[in-house]
């Protein structure tokens, strides 16, 4: 896979660390990471930027009510969206896509969508 043709995907982390850590992940499987560090920088990205998917902490996930997932999917309804969550409970949140409770198995979740 050539830059060209490689996955955008938006990380979304407020801690330094894990942010660098996705990013870092997305980008040991050939995808290029986007990387945000709040709510209003992710919505600003998928709104100026070729996303193919998002991968947010679950942190992200319910501010007051209304999810972020919700705003990033007014703003492109076909993104796929990955919610990182240590303590899933089985429930897939609506506006996400698929929930994850590791790196690696949001990796493989990434790479069977777009394989």
């Amino acid at each position: 896979m050539t830059r060209q043709e490689a996955k955008r995907i938006l990380c979304v982390s407020q801690s330094p660390s894990h942010l660098k850590e996705l990013c870092c992940a997305i980008a040991s499987v050939a995808y290029e990471a986007v990387p945000a560090s709040s709510p209003e920088q992710a919505v600003a990205c998928c709104s100026g930027n070729r996303l193919s998917a998002v991968v947010m902490d679950s942190e992200f996930f319910a501010e007051r009510g209304w999810s972020v997932a919700q705003s990033l999917k007014m703003v492109n309804p076909g993104i796929l969206i990955f919610l990182m969550e240590k303590g899933h409970n089985g429930d897939i949140p609506d506006g996400i896509d698929a929930v994850a409770t590791t790196i690696a198995r949001m990796l493989q979740q990434l790479k069977a969508c777009f394989a």
